[in-house]
């Protein structure tokens, strides 16, 4: 079973409750989770972390991974675009095309790439006209969704 399909199952297992973290591991990918909250349908995810066991496939390149994410990833709220590629430090920021704003504070996801063998999906926010650094805030995902998120990721890796 991949990760895609053996997560939402593990992360409905779990009993509900408050802030934990959760790794999960199957195929060749590792998820690390951190969580708010959880149930039996869904988790308010603080951060969700994927790395791969294996060796990147030949070939791969950190902006051709960032460019498939931005292409699959459809179940975050707001559709995501490359930022920055930075080769150098080999990492990659995608953010939210359109962050949505509530009452003057703006609501990003961001995902980062390290490299070809990881990603880290994290939901910040910020008053712009406060002047307030941005502080990371949880997102709510289903975990049938989370699963789809997840898969997004890996399988837009495995196209890099």
């Amino acid at each position: 079973m991949t990760l895609a399909e053996t997560l939402p199952q593990n992360l409905s297992d779990l009993p509900a409750g408050g802030a934990t973290s959760h790794e999960i591991a199957a195929d060749d990918w590792n998820a690390e989770l951190n969580l708010d909250r959880t149930d039996g349908l869904a988790s308010v995810v603080r951060s969700l972390k994927v790395t791969r066991q294996t060796p990147s496939p030949a070939g791969a390149t950190l902006a051709g991974w960032g460019d498939h994410v931005a292409e699959r990833v459809h179940g975050l709220l707001e559709d995501v675009r490359v930022i920055e590629v930075d080769s150098t430090i080999d990492r990659a920021i995608l953010r939210s095309e359109t962050p949505a704003v509530q009452g003057g504070r703006r609501s990003y996801y961001e995902i980062e790439l390290h490299g070809t063998d990881a990603a880290t999906v994290q939901r910040f926010t910020a008053d712009r006209d406060a002047g307030t650094p941005r502080q990371t805030t949880g997102f709510t995902l289903t975990h049938e969704v989370l699963g789809r998120l997840v898969d997004d990721l890996t399988s837009a890796a495995a196209g890099s």
